[in-house]
């Protein structure tokens, strides 16, 4: 489960046109995969503001970003605006990962269960410290493999340069020059990946086995 947060401190006497904004919108949410719920919540008042918080629970942080890259967010977005004075600062993303979900009872285990546990706590996504080093590592020192992908994944012989623009658990976003015409190339992983090494290692396998065929059909 994953949740996004955004709070918002409003001025004193516009929490009516914020709350009709939000409940006049159309926002789709309910036709966007991984969408599991919202609430927009109002908390206290201050002596110059009420703080405010949407609140939206996805299935994963990949859904979560994917809305963001959608045409549902952006129609979303570009809606009716608050009027002037609103505001008090700009709002607070906070986004957050369940770690624990339902009752989990907490205490002592048997020796037998210790492996179980330490697997239950792996991670299983990558890090945004890890993506940007992966995209910074593969277009720096490995830019041949990038081109690489696009010519045997993408099946696009024609490229002749090529940039890791993305990277997540499962697929890679590369945007290559095609006579002189941007392309946008989605390739999935040949395996999921969860941490740096795992990526590292499947990357590599990828390029040795591109490679390998194109030696034979070459």
């Amino acid at each position: 489960m994953f949740i996004a947060m955004n709070r918002f401190k409003i001025n004193l006497g516009f929490e009516e046109g914020f709350e009709k904004i939000w409940r006049e919108r159309e926002s789709h949410l309910e036709e966007v995969p991984g969408y599991q719920s919202f609430a927009l919540l109002k908390g206290d008042t201050f002596d110059d503001h009420t703080l405010y918080a949407s609140h939206t629970i996805w299935e994963s942080r990949d859904a979560f970003v994917a809305w963001t890259e959608s045409d549902y967010f952006r129609k979303a977005h570009a809606q009716a605006h608050a009027p002037k004075g609103t505001y008090q600062g700009h709002p607070n993303l906070e986004v957050f990962e369940s770690v624990i979900e339902g009752t989990e009872v907490v205490g002592s285990q048997d020796s037998d269960n210790d492996g179980e546990t330490e697997a239950s706590s792996e991670r299983t996504m990558l890090l945004p410290e890890e993506i940007e080093e992966i995209i910074s590592h593969m277009n720096s020192d490995h830019s041949d493999a990038v081109l690489t992908y696009v010519h045997h994944y993408a099946g696009i012989s024609e490229a002749k340069s090529a940039t890791l623009d993305k990277v997540n658990e499962e697929t890679m976003w590369i945007s290559a020059d095609v006579e002189g015409v941007r392309k946008d190339i989605e390739i999935p992983l040949s395996k999921r990946i969860s941490n740096i090494k795992e990526a590292e290692h499947v990357m590599v396998e990828m390029v040795f086995s591109a490679r390998a065929q194109m030696a034979k059909e070459s």
